[in-house]
């Protein structure tokens, strides 16, 4: 192995924190470069760099540490930048949470074929992030025309800012994504990741909040759930 290669692996961690495609922990992976040699290897020179740099690529294996389960990553290394793309089991991208488990079916299947093509197209899966929060809305028949009278009407209802915040984000960055526009996604890299983390925190706010607090509620002796039904139902002064 040449002597480049050799220092560039030396720079990638032995264990990495990652989201597990298997159990979907977010936790500790150990890495392990596969073979000595190189999957591919090219030396190249561009116009606007006279100096030379080399480019390589070689194939990571990660171990989840809780459920053992191995994943494959595609390492690139070039110049001083390494990049690592999920080659198996294609669930998505490296470091994009699992959708919220109180996330709709439809909406469900959208946000996970957003995760899929994150490293291939950030375009695309800004687009279907905000097709995803769409999704959302109407599965919660959410009134309003588009998705942005929705989020208004909303907004209306008193649901916290930082909610609303989060919707217009999605919202804001899908139709740029599919439109000519401001932002810059090959200069905004790390935009489009955080959509999904926003869904999730959206999620978490229409949906699972309440439900945890209805769980909660129904776990209650029965006579004093009717208590509070009797105080809650009695006409306000």
């Amino acid at each position: 192995m040449q002597p480049y290669l050799k220092e560039k692996k030396k720079n990638i961690d032995c264990c990495k924190i990652l989201y597990c495609s298997s159990c979907n922990a977010k936790t500790q992976h150990d890495v392990q470069c596969l073979e000595d040699g190189t999957i591919y290897q090219t030396t190249f020179r561009e116009r606007s760099h006279p100096k030379e740099e080399t480019r390589f690529t070689f194939m990571l294996r990660n171990t989840c540490c809780v459920c053992k389960k191995e994943s494959y990553d595609l390492a690139r290394v070039e110049g001083d930048n390494i990049s690592y793309t999920r080659v198996y089991p294609i669930e998505g991208s490296l470091n994009i949470p699992r959708p919220n488990n109180n996330t709709p079916e439809e909406a469900k299947a959208i946000y996970e074929e957003a995760s899929r093509i994150l490293d291939y197209s950030p375009r695309a899966s800004a687009a279907l992030m905000r097709l995803a929060l769409q999704q959302l809305l109407d599965h919660l028949k959410v009134e309003g025309q588009n998705i942005n009278s929705q989020i208004g009407n909303l907004k209306k209802q008193k649901l916290p800012d930082y909610v609303i915040q989060y919707m217009d984000s999605v919202r804001i960055v899908g139709n740029e994504a599919v439109h000519p526009g401001i932002i810059n996604f090959q200069e905004n890299i790390g935009l489009v990741p955080k959509l999904f983390d926003a869904f999730n925190y959206i999620v978490q706010e229409l949906i699972e909040r309440e439900k945890r607090a209805k769980l909660l509620f129904a776990e209650l002796p029965e006579d004093k759930r009717k208590a509070v039904e009797k105080r809650d139902s009695r006409p306000s002064n």
